[in-house]
């Protein structure tokens, strides 16, 4: 495949600051980042640098990310693909946070890699994704947002290398609620299937949604969106073959739509899945969708590992809390920093900011902050 998955993050600098991680799957292997600087350029942004290296070996095109389980910092899990005969099942784990991007953490789960494509998708709540290879396998992972584990659940779908013809599986979405999960499947057909993983065996349950000849190779990106409901994409190959750039006469109902599964979290066919029905504005569509993690992922209360900046000190000055709880309020006193410029940011036990001020204040409703 000649393809790069792109994954963005807030930077440590500022909040114009961004991470661009993107996977070298043709000659220039590797994993890289760059940073881009949206204060830059009118606002339209720059690029600060570019393709810095973090892994230098053949990768699985699966890149993604998830909201730490503190709330504000990153897991960026990037899986190796080494060759030949490549057995090995590692998942390297960057953490980015107030540091910067940190070293990875290893973590060993799953089958052995054949073949460089691959997909890893979260479901809503980020406690377990599905990993996919291209040659015909669908696992099922839980992960621990506060710690980066790993830990193998279930094999749903496998077929050894050496055997043909292959599901050609890349592709994959979670329902809102977790329970189910979908995959496309590409080859001379296109196939979407459901899997009820609360059932007794998930592979059994498997249900083929819906299938279609043309156009052929077509088995495009899953995506759940904000309204509930899952989109898929179409890459329009008339002759079976790669297909990309469009010409500029290129326009039908095959590349101007999105296919949509309406009611994901119901079971079989009851999903609702309508063809081509979601139209692009006149735009187009090939066969992936954006790679964007979410963003708006709540933090986990019971996270043990929450990493809070310690809070700046300054020659002598002192800041002090206490917290009564029958008043719900948190007082604050900061010494010695009167007459000086000073700010004072808040987290929760999740470590998200609850509060953040340049300048004092008597009251917050739950907080309350004072300066002597």
């Amino acid at each position: 495949m000649v393809s790069r998955s792109f994954v963005y993050s807030k930077s440590k600098i500022s909040n114009n600051k961004y991470y661009l991680f993107s996977v070298g799957v043709t000659s220039n292997y590797g994993l890289y980042y760059s940073e881009i600087d949206m204060s830059l350029n009118n606002g339209l942004g720059a690029v600060t640098q570019k393709n810095i290296q973090l892994y230098s070996q053949v990768g699985n095109d699966c890149l993604t990310a998830i909201k730490h389980g503190n709330g504000r910092d990153w897991w960026l899990i990037f899986r190796s693909a080494l060759f030949p005969n490549d057995t090995n099942d590692n998942f390297y784990l960057y953490l980015i946070d107030s540091n910067g991007i940190n070293p990875p953490i290893i973590e060993h789960a799953g089958s052995f890699n054949y073949g460089s494509e691959a997909g890893i998708k979260f479901n809503s709540t980020g406690n377990q994704f599905a990993r996919l290879m291209w040659y015909g396998v669908i696992e099922l992972f839980d992960f621990d947002r506060c710690t980066g584990s790993i830990q193998f659940n279930k094999l749903i779908e496998y077929q050894p290398v050496d055997s043909s013809p292959y599901n050609y599986y890349f592709f994959s979405a979670f329902s809102p609620s977790g329970r189910f999960l979908y995959i496309t499947e590409w080859d001379k057909k296109t196939y979407l299937h459901q899997y009820d993983l609360q059932a007794a065996n998930v592979t059994m349950s498997k249900v083929t949604v819906d299938s279609f000849s043309f156009p052929k190779y077509t088995g495009g990106g899953l995506k759940l969106a904000p309204d509930g409901k899952i989109y898929m994409s179409s890459l329009y190959t008339p002759t079976g073959s790669q297909y990309y750039p469009y010409s500029d006469t290129t326009y039908n109902m095959y590349n101007m739509n999105l296919s949509v599964i309406n009611e994901p979290d119901s079971a079989g066919l009851a999903c609702n899945f309508t063809k081509y029905s979601y139209y692009l504005g006149g735009n187009r569509t090939y066969v992936c969708l954006p790679n964007n993690p979410d963003y708006d992922l709540p933090g986990d209360s019971g996270c043990s590992n929450v990493s809070i900046p310690p809070a700046p000190q300054r020659g002598d000055q002192q800041i002090h809390t206490t917290y009564i709880s029958a008043w719900e309020k948190l007082f604050v006193n900061a010494q010695n920093l009167k007459g000086k410029d000073a700010a004072i940011t808040i987290y929760d036990a999740a470590g998200k900011e609850k509060f953040a001020r340049a300048s004092p204040v008597k009251s917050l409703g739950l907080f309350g902050i004072f300066y002597t």
